[in-house]
């Protein structure tokens, strides 16, 4: 009997593993095999415009990555040494921006940086932040706006698998607080902290409608480019840049992958 229910504990686990290949990798792998078979969809797309728009693709998403990871940990560290009423305040204050829409959040800013009121811009007009709008750096500081708090929820987990028991051994061994933040505390977070980096790298680079808007036009990544295609109709195209974009970025997916695993076998051996 107790056999026949880990068979059926086993199987109610393993149909959403199939779920997700069926309805994810499926349809990725049918593409490519029509751009490969119909057509020359497959041809690598090689233009100009796509060189420059992958550096500036690398360059925003990889900025974005570290500075959501370096402003996250602070509010984790806070939210970990904090009481019950304080981590709650804490936890609703950065989950917050996540109820609000894309759009939404776009607009607001662009209305708070291209304000000269001290009031309606946050201050921000204060240090001519005018100037940076329709910039790198407003994408940039959006998009790291938007992806603070999944950094900081992904850290936050780390951080609750620190027992008090351990910081209050770590006490009666005579460590000081430097020691136990450095030696303790920061390196139960330096796996998902490699994690939340991929997520978000792999979210950020793939971004589209964040830096025309806040970019102007002006500093757009292949994500713009795929979207310029498709609105015309040329799916050709399209899919032929969709392609080369993934097999410019496989490299980062598996060596992140290999980097997850490495990690996770070291710290828990499987």
């Amino acid at each position: 009997m107790a056999h026949k229910l880990s068979k059926i504990a086993y199987v109610s686990l393993v149909w959403p593993i199939v779920i997700l290949l069926l309805g994810f990798w499926l349809p990725i792998l049918i593409w490519v095999i029509q751009a490969a078979t119909v057509g020359d969809a497959l041809t690598l797309y090689g233009g100009p415009a796509f060189t420059n728009l992958l550096g500036n693709t690398v360059w925003i998403a990889g900025l974005t990555t570290v500075f959501s990871i370096v402003l996250a940990y602070p509010m984790a560290l806070l939210w970990w040494s904090s009481g019950e009423k304080q981590s709650t305040f804490i936890t609703s204050v950065v989950f917050l921006p996540l109820l609000v829409g894309l759009l939404a959040r776009n607009y607001s800013w662009i209305g708070m940086l291209s304000s000269d009121s001290p009031f309606a811009s946050l201050g921000f007009s204060l240090i001519g932040a005018e100037s940076y709008l329709y910039t790198m750096y407003s994408v940039i500081l959006v998009m790291t706006y938007i992806f603070v708090p999944i950094a900081f929820f992904v850290l936050a987990n780390a951080l609750s698998s620190i027992s008090n028991y351990e910081v209050d051994a770590a006490k009666t061994a005579g460590a000081t607080i430097s020691e136990i933040l450095f030696k303790l505390v920061l390196p139960h977070t330096y796996r998902q902290a490699s994690i939340g980096a991929f997520l978000i790298f792999a979210n950020a680079i793939g971004y589209f409608v964040t830096p025309r808007m806040l970019g102007g036009g002006k500093q757009d990544m292949i994500g713009n480019l795929i979207w310029m295609y498709t609105n015309l109709g040329d799916f050709t195209t399209a899919s032929s840049i969709s392609l080369t974009f993934l097999l410019w970025f496989s490299p980062f997916y598996i060596f992140s992958f290999v980097l997850i695993v490495t990690s996770r076998k070291r710290i828990i051996g499987r």
